[in-house]
């Protein structure tokens, strides 16, 4: 979620450069990290960690993943709660019904469900409906900018200088 903040304070050629330079270093790190534990001949990265820095590292590693797993519903949030609005109110349903806080108790719902089910075939429906909502979202940012409307950080960005 950060990349456009970044984007917008480096410029668009030099944010591009710095985002290829990232991808290749954390390629080169995890084929490091995956050739030491095949060269260990151990099964988890868990154990990995606990051979080369003991037994906090168990914890360490298990609160990174966990962290990390919690990151994915967060963007999910984010994003729908900044779509869901636009498209509700582009079909012309304002007030508390196109808010911000509803959309996004929705989507705890429908995820809540989602997940209490456990199966994999409706996980890739959330997935889906996201998709559906990002595509609606674009299509409708589109029109705004054919129609030359503008957005209240228009006047400060300029796309190839920071």
């Amino acid at each position: 979620m950060g990349i456009p903040l970044a984007f917008k304070f480096t410029g668009i050629p030099f944010g591009i450069i710095m985002n290829c330079l990232c991808a290749l270093g954390s390629i080169y790190a995890v084929w490091l990290l995956t050739r030491a534990k095949n060269i260990m001949n151990l099964t988890s990265y868990s154990e990995f960690g606990y051979i080369c820095f003991g037994r906090a590292s168990i914890f360490i590693i298990n609160a990174l993943v966990a962290t990390a797993t919690a990151g994915m519903p967060i963007a999910y949030f984010m994003i729908f709660g900044h779509i869901c609005p636009a498209i509700l109110k582009a079909i012309g349903i304002n007030g508390f019904w196109s808010s911000q806080s509803l959309c996004c108790i929705v989507l705890a719902i429908a995820l809540f469900w989602f997940y209490v089910q456990k199966q994999i075939s409706e996980i890739k429906a959330a997935g889906f409906i996201l998709l559906i909502g990002v595509v609606l979202f674009a299509i409708i940012l589109a029109i705004k900018v054919m129609n030359g409307l503008r957005g209240e950080f228009d006047d400060d960005y300029s796309l190839w200088t920071p």
